[in-house]
């Protein structure tokens, strides 16, 4: 298949998938990582980053190939972190969804609380919803040695869609990693 079939599936994809529960979804599948895993969590520290290099690595052949973004610290800490309020509806709902970030720079970790305002307007009821992300974002050198610690060579470090250099303006770095022989 072609990646224009893709392309064009992705046009319809929420259409056909509205009445999904997505939310209901991810509560199982964090149910069922606990039941097994308790202590299920993000990769924040290095201690889950060099596991997950590790895990990555053990599952790869010689010469495979492990591609992953992440934030790009440079542009985390030059550009800062700001309370963001995005805005959209179709012709069943309001939505409103404030993001409000904490940054630990000691930990490298952007906590972001996402709070959600769903204003019907078919019965104008309204509801509200919280979650909390909590996201490692990273230096490049930081990269390199969980690569180099768990046999990787870096290939390719560009600017996530665009395949630009990563510089301060640069949010997602994808990192383009191959397996040593």
């Amino acid at each position: 298949m072609s990646l224009d079939v893709f392309d064009r599936y992705g046009l319809y994809y929420d259409l056909l998938y509205r009445d999904k529960d997505y939310e209901t979804e991810a509560k199982y599948i964090a149910r069922a990582l606990r039941a097994t895993k308790p202590d299920t969590k993000t990769q924040v520290s290095d201690r889950d980053m060099t596991a997950t290099f590790a895990n990555a690595a053990r599952h790869l052949r010689r010469e495979g190939l492990f591609l992953f973004d992440v934030w790009h610290a440079p542009a985390v800490l030059s550009q800062g972190l700001s309370v963001r309020v995005k805005r959209a509806e179709d012709e069943a709902v309001r939505l409103t969804r404030t993001a409000e970030p904490e940054l630990d720079a000691g930990s490298k970790v952007a906590t972001v609380r996402y709070k959600m305002l769903v204003e019907s307007k078919i019965d104008n009821r309204s509801q509200t919803f919280q979650e909390e992300h909590r996201m490692r974002y990273f230096f490049p050198a930081e990269i390199s040695e969980f690569a180099a610690g768990s046999g990787f060579e870096i290939e390719r470090t560009e600017e996530l869609i665009t395949g630009k250099a990563p510089s301060e303006n640069t949010w997602a770095a994808c990192y383009l990693l191959r397996k040593r022989a």
